[in-house]
């Protein structure tokens, strides 16, 4: 929390400040209020308590105060940066990016709008830009050790690990060991392999993870990798001892009981979650392969391929004579945009490329959203109509949200893994170009099997069943966030292009 310290001029906001910094959001907030109350226009009351509504979970009460902060100094560079703190805490990317550029105009060499900027821009898949603008920050700041790591990620996930770990070299050796460097060392090493070496930076690093349990998620991972099985499964049931509220740290642990043959417990520990937490897609993922892993065919219901995967072709859109040429300027669009990267790290795509977050504004992409957000439309009647209102499919549904979506290239031999799309509700591929020589199922997307790194392939039973839909110019097909799906390998002297994209729910807000 950005509360600053020494005494408040009035003890309400003495008292709000305290509650805050005690993390007593709701009791902070009403002393925020009733303090505004008389000084309306107080800039320090009203950052803190859009601090504070952020931070317990009320974006659009966060948003109104902050505006009303920008309002009462138009030149605050603070007032835009958290303006764009909510709106990425809301998954309203692109207001979150006006907002970060409007700070910079004010301030082009405020470190933590560039900081916060090349966070979103990273996040969005955007490496080569946030590398840039982390640089930018380090020409700042060159000490900050948060920053460097951020642009050591970004390296290595826009294929440049070697620079990525000697970024991670100098953070430690500038920090005396600091465990955030050492963790974005051991995390880089293991998205490229390097398990034993990873797990054993991991592991000297057991003493944090009370406060950060992912370096015991990370170091089960790598233990699994390993073949160290018992060991994996100590270290994911510490993460959840430590944070049960994790999906991460609740499916890796799932899936570790189900490789130890104790499916009853992985499937009690995903529907205790579920009932904090309904349609979490990695738990909902989870629990699906903990029914089948001890023959319950209620997982049928959560694989219901009939009813929950819907595949149709789209509307030709205004302004096309075909969907020839709307399709055609979509396939120019993901093949020159700037993001476009092959293999990136902690991706799907092997054999390939793929962009990072498109910018839908241009009218193609503009009427692809239109298209999509029809299909979602029908994808939630269809539900309804076959009584599955109340299912997990549709228990993250929203009647608004956002959508985002990037394109994939994929060459001869390319193939996309098995995996899903965790943070949306509603998951879908829209087919640009399909190679004409493509054979059976080639190239086709099949729903069903989980990861390799899950190892659990051959706990599931003789008759799983998986379902293969092949791709054609012009269909959308639509799925759970929560479904494993992959693309599976062909052969072609022709690329196959497609545009994936999440439904994500967030509240109505203003946008900047």
């Amino acid at each position: 929390m950005n509360t600053p310290r020494g005494s408040a001029a009035h003890p309400l906001l003495e008292e709000a400040m305290r509650l805050h910094q005690q993390g007593n959001l709701d009791q902070a907030c009403n002393f925020y209020a009733e303090f505004l109350q008389q000084q309306p226009a107080e800039a320090q009351a009203l950052r803190l308590y859009g601090i504070a509504a952020r931070e317990s979970g009320r974006p659009e009460l966060s948003l109104k105060l902050l505006i009303q902060l920008a309002q009462v100094q138009p030149d605050s560079v603070v007032a835009y940066d958290e303006i764009a703190l909510t709106y990425m805490a809301s998954g309203l990317l692109d207001d979150a990016s006006r907002a970060l550029d409007h700070a910079l105009s004010i301030e082009p060499n405020n470190l933590r709008a560039l900081t916060n900027k090349g966070a979103l821009l990273h996040f969005r898949g955007h490496s080569l830009e946030a590398i840039q603008v982390y640089r930018e920050a380090l020409s700042v700041e060159p000490t900050d050790i948060e920053i460097r790591c951020n642009l050591a990620k970004a390296l290595a996930e826009s294929g440049d690990a070697e620079q990525g770990l000697i970024e991670c070299e100098t953070a430690i050796d500038e920090s005396d060991e600091h465990p955030l460097a050492v963790s974005v060392k051991a995390t880089i090493l293991a998205d490229t392999g390097q398990h034993k070496e990873a797990a054993e930076l991991f592991e000297s690093l057991r003493e944090y993870a009370s406060f950060d349990e992912s370096i015991l998620i990370n170091l089960g991972f790598s233990y699994q990798q390993t073949g160290a099985a018992s060991a994996a499964l100590k270290a994911w049931r510490e993460a959840v001892d430590i944070n049960p509220h994790n999906a991460r740290a609740v499916s890796d642990l799932t899936y570790g009981l189900i490789n130890k043959n104790d499916s009853r417990l992985a499937r009690e520990l995903c529907e205790g979650f579920l009932l904090r937490h309904p349609g979490e897609p990695l738990i909902v993922a989870a629990l699906a392969y903990a029914l089948a892993a001890s023959n319950d065919e209620s997982y049928q219901q959560l694989l219901d391929y009939k009813n929950l995967v819907y595949a149709t072709p789209i509307a030709l859109p205004a302004a096309y004579k075909s969907i020839v040429q709307f399709n055609a300027e979509l396939a120019n669009i993901v093949t020159e945009d700037s993001s476009l990267t092959s293999e990136p790290l902690n991706k799907a795509t092997t054999g390939g490329s793929q962009t990072g977050e498109l910018n839908l504004q241009p009218q193609a992409l503009a009427q692809l959203e239109t298209a999509i957000r029809t299909a979602v439309t029908a994808y939630c009647e269809n539900l309804n109509e076959a009584g599955l209102a109340h299912h997990q499919a549709l228990s993250r549904a929203g009647n608004d949200y956002g959508v985002r979506a990037w394109g994939t290239v994929l060459a001869s031999g390319g193939r996309q893994t098995p995996h899903i799309h965790p943070t949306a509700w509603i998951s879908g591929v829209y087919y640009v170009a399909v190679p004409e020589d493509l054979t059976d199922n080639s190239g086709a997307i099949q729903f069903g099997l989980p990861p390799e790194r899950a190892g659990i392939t051959n706990k599931l039973p003789e008759n799983f069943q998986v379902e293969t839909i092949k791709p054609e110019e012009g269909l959308l097909v639509l799925f759970p966030s929560y479904m494993y799906h992959q693309t599976l390998p062909f052969k072609s002297s022709e690329a196959r292009i497609s545009i994936a994209f999440d439904a994500l729910p967030f509240p109505a807000m203003a946008v900047f």
